[in-house]
């Protein structure tokens, strides 16, 4: 009697490069071209879970899932695998994250290569709507190479779609009008706002960057909106800078003339020092309702500073607590009084009042953040090893949101010169 041969899951990537890493518990497994599919296998292989790995094709890095990333996706999918052929093998790795392997690469065409590397990340992706979508992603990348970033990272800015789940509905995006895939993005969806995006320089793409930047446009007022979009309309190239300048703090760009705004993204190794010093003016500048004159160029931005430091030293002298250690900024105050903190304390349920006096001292501040109709308190230790971030609390000293917490990490990060 003749038995047949047990099929492997992965005879299914013909003519595809299959190679595997064997870590200290599990395997990593990676299918070429033209799949550009990611498994991670147990070492017995019975179960089986698909990941979608980081690679970097310009540097020919593949970055290997960590195992605390594998528990979070352990149940995704637990079918039965059996052995596979034709596979190759490198054993005998070290326990490094990140590797470099140029027989994957080289089997990559060039022709999907010389689009991928215009990106900063998001390489794998990039690779799997180029083989997926084929000419029509391709006319994309070559018009508007923005919106085709935004695509292949759509989950990551509106969390009711998914770029591997949602192919065929993408598929339609892409030949449809291109506006629509900046709604689908959570963009306000325009033709001005298109034209915007095909000035993005590829290079300068960080989903970081597009996130600010779409809740900026979301939550600025009209006039600071109307401002900003003129202002990326008129700019003939748009980099990481300018992106970053005016979603950073939409009322930055209020305190600065055009020109400063071109000397401030040009600036070389002083961008971000300068952009620390107008972040914190135009803090205290909507905290003290201070009068500010239009910065006119890059010099004027520390006379500016040092003049407003000045005035903020007047208007807090006889105040029951020492001057804030931190500037306020558009979601976090100071509580600058024993009155204010008690207040905040009864409002969210917390203890803080009890530290009144270590606030007097000058070993603490607290600051109260309003974000996206989260509350929270943030404690600030100002005692002798410096200005050091404490405890961030929601409402009964529950946990915050993530969202929240970024925004308060990244106050802190900017603020503390």
């Amino acid at each position: 009697m003749r038995h047949s041969k047990t099929k492997s899951f992965f005879d299914e990537f013909t003519g595809s490069i299959i190679s595997e890493f064997v870590r200290e518990d599990y395997k990593f497994i990676i299918v070429g071209y033209p799949y550009w599919r990611a498994y991670v296998t147990s070492l017995d292989k019975k179960f089986r879970i698909e990941v979608y790995p980081k690679i970097d094709v310009r540097n020919r890095t593949i970055e290997i899932p960590k195992q605390n990333e594998l528990k979070q996706n352990q149940s995704i999918n637990d079918k039965m695998i059996v052995s596979s052929k034709n596979v190759t093998e490198a054993s005998g790795l070290s326990d490094k994250d990140l590797i470099t392997y140029s027989q994957f690469f080289e089997h990559i065409p060039e022709a999907l290569i010389q689009y991928v590397i215009l990106f900063k990340d998001s390489h794998w992706e990039l690779l799997k709507a180029l083989t997926y979508f084929g000419e029509n992603f391709r006319a994309l990348l070559k018009t508007n190479p923005a919106l085709g970033y935004l695509i292949v990272n759509v989950e990551n800015l509106n969390h009711s779609y998914s770029f591997y789940n949602h192919l065929s509905y993408i598929e339609h995006l892409i030949a449809d009008k291109q506006k629509e895939i900046l709604s689908r993005a959570g963009f306000p969806g325009s033709d001005r706002l298109v034209k915007i995006f095909s000035k993005v320089e590829p290079h300068s793409l960080e989903i970081s960057h597009i996130k600010n930047l779409k809740n900026t446009l979301l939550n600025s007022t009209t006039k600071q909106r109307e401002k900003i979009l003129k202002i990326l309309s008129h700019s003939k190239v748009i980099g990481t800078r300018l992106i970053e300048v005016v979603s950073l703090q939409p009322s930055v760009i209020d305190l600065i003339s055009r020109k400063c705004l071109s000397e401030l993204v040009n600036s070389g190794d002083k961008y971000e020092k300068h952009l620390k010093m107008l972040s914190k003016i135009s803090a205290q500048y909507h905290k003290w309702h201070l009068r500010i004159s239009e910065i006119e160029n890059v010099e004027q931005i520390k006379v500016a500073y040092d003049k407003l430091k000045e005035q903020i030293k007047v208007l807090g002298r006889g105040s029951e607590f020492p001057p804030p250690p931190l500037p306020d900024n558009e979601y976090i105050f100071a509580l600058k009084s024993p009155t204010e903190m008690r207040s905040w304390a009864i409002k969210q349920r917390n203890c803080i009042r009890k530290f009144i006096k270590d606030v007097k001292l000058g070993k603490k501040y607290f600051y109260k953040v309003i974000y996206n109709d989260e509350d929270a308190t943030l404690e600030i230790n100002t005692g002798k090893d410096g200005i050091k971030m404490g405890e961030l609390h929601g409402k009964g000293n529950g946990i915050v949101s993530k969202e929240s917490r970024s925004v308060v990490n990244k106050w802190f990060n900017i603020n503390l010169v």
